[in-house]
């Protein structure tokens, strides 16, 4: 991109890549979509709850206190001592700035609320993650607020920081290119992931130490809890094959059973394509020829041009035949290169405070596997702590809530928000919660009246982009479509992020008889859709609109409410 970094120096540092260079990819598959939560039996009795091995330790029994540090763009939970959340914090929104400011430097300015949960110690990690994994991001949030959860271990390594590049990449890839095709996501996410500042210095192109392609057979090695893969050259997939590919097509493990022969070769041809669009973007990005083409493909993109006319007039003009020649060469490269640039992040505001032991129980609550019977009655068991200790507490009151939405068990859900509302009039969140709540609870007669006091009240405090587009739903259901898109685009201001607010709002364009601008917001939302969620409702309406167009048909169905 023109403005994305100026890269300081007139030489590129080369680095020497070691003679077994192994892929992040496969590991990443292998947490993503094999290993399960592994939570074992649980004895119910207030902090004597206990997860897989040990339980979590409660501060009023002993445990390690909680601090968060606000900050930014994050919101930090850890029971790291209060100076070790304190660095941690700072580091956190290092990287963020680092990303914004020599990856993605653009005009728009990228938001981002994101939810941070550190454990000192990675036994206490292993209780809600995967086991093998470093860091994990969590897509079941659990909150009406839809924040993205983060969830880290152990001390501040290089996997650490890998993964939390890696999520937060797609944040900003969303943000600024939310048409951009899987590879270009992908292999952007990993691109960056390595993206280093020490002391005044940056630096940039690094390969991930754990993949390479090379020329040998497939293998695989355990070396401190981390696993490494080497990727035939041969198993590579052709980059015309990466421009067309779809989510599907690329990540087409995530429903093969791992213990099979048929799953396990589907994991490597994903754990191939992510390894082959990392190659594919660092050719883009070093190659002094392709650079500048590229740098013109994702301006386009930031203007908003569709990805498949913005890569045709710029590196799309480069002969297919010569693109896969050095696609090919970088596969098995002896040197990697990289730039470097002077950079100083700065500065960060941080407010610190001792999380209250009611506090630490809703986290465990959320944090918790709900599907397990153990995590089940674990968590029901710290939401009852918590609101014995502070009665209508406001983070219990929406976990509660949300326990209840979830089981369909709407009354439930809005006693327990009115309740807590009676001590908290004009908080947002819980007015949010509410809002949802009776949004999905009744008739559209009875919900649109049940739904006025509550957007009366929310209206000027909202912010965030679950609450706008709540506003929005509210509006729709009076028939204020024009309304109703107003507050989308106030939505995805907050969130660029938000496929429900894209999805949503192709659904109120559709109803104007806009179909060409309602497929363009559903297929952006159909890319945004987050790894766990389903996509069905919103590849349904990209089809709808799609053939609804061909047909030369001016109207679609409304929007769902």
């Amino acid at each position: 991109m023109t403005n994305r970094m100026t890269w300081q120096g007139a030489h590129p540092i080369i680095v020497r890549a070691p003679e077994t260079v192994t892929a992040l990819l496969l590991l990443e598959a292998m947490q993503k979509h094999v290993t399960a939560l592994m939570l074992s039996s649980v004895t119910v009795g207030g902090c004597g709850s206990t997860l897989a091995q040990q339980s979590f330790e409660c501060p009023e029994k002993g445990g390690a206190p909680w601090t968060e540090v606000s900050s930014t763009h994050f919101t930090l939970k850890t029971d790291l001592d209060p100076k070790t959340a304190q660095e941690v914090s700072a580091n956190l929104e290092a990287r963020f700035s680092s990303l914004a400011d020599l990856g993605f430097a653009s005009p728009i300015e990228v938001r981002a609320r994101i939810d941070v949960v550190y454990f000192r110690h990675r036994d206490e990690y292993e209780k809600v993650a995967p086991r093998l994994s470093a860091g994990m991001f969590r897509t079941d949030v659990r909150d009406f607020e839809r924040t993205p959860l983060a969830v880290l271990q152990g001390d501040f390594t290089q996997s650490n920081k890998e993964t939390l590049q890696h999520e937060l990449t797609h944040h900003f890839v969303h943000a600024l290119y939310p048409q951009a095709p899987v590879w270009l996501n992908e292999g952007l996410a990993v691109y960056f992931s390595t993206l280093d500042v020490e002391g005044d210095t940056a630096i940039l192109g690094r390969a991930p130490h754990r993949f390479r392609f090379w020329k040998g057979d497939w293998h695989a090695q355990i070396e401190e809890g981390e696993i490494s893969v080497a990727i035939p050259m041969s198993e590579a997939p052709s980059a015309a094959s990466l421009l067309s590919m779809s989510v599907t097509e690329f990540e087409g493990a995530a429903d093969r059973d791992p213990r099979t022969s048929e799953g396990q070769n589907a994991l490597k041809r994903m754990g191939a394509n992510y390894a082959g669009a990392w190659n594919l973007v660092h050719l883009c990005m070093t190659d002094p020829t392709v650079r500048p083409l590229f740098d013109d493909y994702e301006q386009r993109l930031l203007h908003g041009e569709p990805n498949e006319r913005a890569w045709a007039e710029s590196v799309g003009r480069i002969p297919p035949e010569k693109l896969q020649k050095d696609y090919t060469g970088s596969l098995v490269s002896v040197e990697t290169i990289t730039q470097r640039t002077n950079y100083a992040p700065p500065a960060n505001k941080q407010a610190v405070r001792p999380m209250p032991d009611a506090d630490v129980h809703v986290l465990w609550a959320r944090l918790r596997n709900w599907k397990s019977p153990e995590g089940n009655a674990a968590a029901k068991n710290d939401l009852s702590e918590a609101t014995r200790q502070v009665p209508h507490h406001p983070g219990a009151a929406m976990l509660s809530a949300y326990w209840d939405y979830v089981a369909e068990d709407h009354s439930a859900a809005e006693r327990t928000l009115k309740d807590a509302l009676t001590a908290r009039p004009d908080d947002p969140r819980l007015l949010n919660a509410l809002g949802w709540v009776e949004l999905h609870a009744n008739s559209k007669t009875t919900t649109a009246a049940a739904l006025v006091p509550v957007a009366e009240k929310l209206a000027p405090l909202a912010k965030t982009a679950a609450e706008f587009d709540l506003l929005a739903r509210n509006s729709a259901l009076h028939d204020d479509i024009d309304g109703a898109l107003a507050y989308e685009k106030r939505a995805i201001a907050a969130d660029a992020s938000c496929y429900q607010c894209f999805s949503q709002a192709a659904g109120l364009l559709a109803e104007k008889g806009a179909l060409r601008e309602a497929l363009q917001a559903a297929t952006l939302a159909l890319g945004l859709v987050p790894e766990g969620a389903d996509p069905e409702r919103v590849a349904d309406q990209v089809d709808t609109y799609r053939r609804r167009l061909t047909e030369g048909r001016p109207a679609a169905e409304p929007p769902k409410r």
